[in-house]
């Protein structure tokens, strides 16, 4: 029974998606963040094998190993984590806890 309330508790918080251009938006905003999130981390691999001399940065006690690692971190995983968090229950009908897995799986 406390189940099914908490359930009606949270379902009542969340600001329904109601019409088809908000969808619209939250998918291409979605979507958006997934490539840039992409492109960032690619940019800064081959600009950091280019400082390298043409290699790539990911020889373990490197210095040019660090940026690249929060590059991935915070220009990655930090913003598919929060897309993942806000739209994927909304847009794909995931569950609450399915999202928060997906959720603490990319942001750890």
């Amino acid at each position: 029974m406390l189940e099914v309330d908490q359930k009606h508790e949270y379902e009542a918080m969340q600001p329904p998606v109601q019409s088809s251009s908000s969808k619209l938006a939250m998918a291409v905003g979605g979507i958006g963040t997934h490539v840039l999130a992409f492109v960032i981390f690619l940019m800064m691999y081959f600009v950091l094998s280019d400082f390298n001399g043409g290699t790539a940065p990911l020889e373990w006690g490197s210095f040019l190993l660090h940026p690249l690692l929060m590059t991935l971190a915070f220009g990655f995983f930090s913003p598919i984590g929060t897309v993942v968090y806000g739209s994927y229950e909304r847009l794909f009908r995931m569950d609450h806890a399915s999202a928060k897995v997906v959720h603490m799986a990319v942001q750890g």
